[in-house]
């Protein structure tokens, strides 16, 4: 089971009073939070999951002109109640004063994870695209602990950068180093699900 770093839990906090955010038409556009909910497999194992602000929402219509994103994080039926009814209360959860008590919880309960628990961490992500005609795709990514890559990513995508490998301007990582990118890294694996001819 993942755990969250205190950073992470005052990241969240921040958002709880934000709109979420897909992108429909080349377009983002705000969403109420847990705007759509849905099930994912994994290994054989349906997981509840809802709709949330990452960053791919911007990022996959840049690499790949992809104009209706919608991107999707496993919660527990009690996360996924709270969500629906943060709205509600956005205003109230974006003043000052209880935007720092949750905070000061969060340095009070919240600790780790530690390196044994990160080492015990996995990730799965599903990716899923279909085309304008019905045509679709899917894949499944394994990664190690959450932090433990993306420490791991963003030094070596640094190191690349400074060797000059990619060529200048924004870019995704994938479209800097290619697709395959994340693959070399230890303990990632992508299996296709649907990949057509």
């Amino acid at each position: 089971m993942q755990t969250f770093s205190p950073g992470t839990g005052k990241s969240i906090v921040e958002g709880l009073h934000r709109p979420g955010a897909v992108r429909e038409n080349g377009k983002i556009r705000d969403v109420l939070p847990a705007w759509q909910t849905r099930e994912f497999a994994f290994d054989g194992i349906l997981k509840k999951a809802v709709t949330v602000p990452w960053g791919d929402v911007s990022t996959a219509f840049y690499a790949r002109n992809i104009p209706n994103i919608e991107t999707y994080a496993t919660i527990t039926e009690h996360a996924l109640e709270v969500m629906k009814r943060s709205g509600r209360f956005s205003q109230i959860l974006g003043s000052r004063p209880v935007q720092d008590i949750l905070k000061i919880l969060i340095d009070t309960v919240v600790t780790g994870p530690t390196a044994a628990q990160r080492e015990q961490n996995v990730t799965r992500i599903v990716g899923e695209v279909e085309t304008d005609t019905g045509e679709q795709a899917s894949a499944h990514l394994q990664t190690p602990d959450t932090y433990d890559l993306t420490a791991e990513t963003a030094v070596e995508s640094a190191r690349r950068v400074l060797d000059n490998e990619p060529k200048p301007g924004f870019l995704t990582p994938g479209e800097a180093f290619g697709p395959d990118y994340v693959l070399t890294f230890a303990g990632v694996e992508r299996r296709d699900i649907n990949v057509p001819d």
